[in-house]
């Protein structure tokens, strides 16, 4: 786009009239304006490519997913808890021709942070990715509350440094029909992939909070619900809970439990209040 640079001559002439021993007379008639443009190169604006450019030098991967307008429209102005996955296929590169296809597409993911200015995104490709630790699964994480955009990779670091099984982490630059959206951390997936690679039993039990989608319960994780209220523990996390293998259920009760613990409840609220 070309910018326009316009300068008016007729203020020019009343500031010079004006330092002259005559003056200017009401009667006597000023030339007509004349408009000068001056054409700027087209090329000087390169603000996105700057970006870009700025981006494509850092020591981190960008990511380029492409979508139909219409798709990304009806991404971000139907129900933000619609888990319907919408087309799309990813770039590693801008002028890259290796186009990465997706396993039925994207959509949001979250319980709360769906509602944020800035999303975070469920990916799935068709095949495994290298750079995705050798798994199809993207989950890119907005990190909109922390502003240090670290806690996600410190933590989970910290977890391997004390020898716990914990995910692994990388960042990537995201970009949606090469429009900036910002620095996102993908969290590996919860999966047998991530069991073998903390040296634990691929096929062992796991368990994912459910809670979100019953109708009975408005909540978006279990861990904000009053085990006290219920008094079938085993039952109750079996029906809100989707899980493979024999969950330990009083185990889980008491993780939950502990985590409602007065004391822990209001320690989150005083760091969350700090920030």
């Amino acid at each position: 786009m070309k910018k326009r640079a316009m300068w008016l001559t007729a203020s020019s002439v009343v500031l010079l009239a004006a330092c002259t021993s005559g003056g200017v007379s009401e009667s006597e008639e000023l030339p007509e304006e004349e408009e000068t443009i001056e054409e700027v190169p087209e090329e000087t604006f390169t603000g996105r490519t700057q970006v870009e450019e700025h981006i494509l030098a850092q020591d981190i991967q960008p990511l380029y997913i492409h979508m139909g307008n219409e798709d990304v429209e009806e991404l971000y102005e139907r129900d933000p808890d619609d888990d319907d996955r919408l087309p799309a296929y990813v770039k590693l590169h801008p002028e890259s021709n290796d186009l990465l296809q997706l396993d039925e597409g994207l959509r949001f993911r979250g319980n709360s942070t769906r509602y944020v200015e800035k999303k975070s995104f469920n990916v799935r490709f068709e095949d495994d990715q290298p750079f995705l630790f050798g798994s199809n699964r993207l989950n890119l994480n907005a990190n909109y509350s922390d502003s240090s955009m670290m806690r996600d990779q410190l933590s989970f670091e910290l977890f391997h440094d004390l020898g716990l099984p914990a995910p692994r982490t990388e960042y990537f630059n995201l970009f949606i029909n090469d429009n900036y959206e910002g620095l996102y951390t993908h969290v590996e997936r919860i999966d047998s992939d991530l069991l073998e690679a903390n040296g634990l039993n691929g096929d062992g039990t796991l368990i994912r909070d459910r809670i979100r989608e019953h109708e009975d319960h408005e909540l978006n994780s279990t861990f904000a619900y009053n085990l006290h209220n219920v008094e079938d523990h085993a039952t109750f996390l079996e029906d809100v809970f989707d899980y493979r293998g024999d969950p330990n259920w009083d185990a889980v009760a008491d993780l939950i439990t502990w985590f409602m613990t007065p004391r822990l409840v209001q320690s989150l609220r005083r760091s969350s209040t700090k920030r």
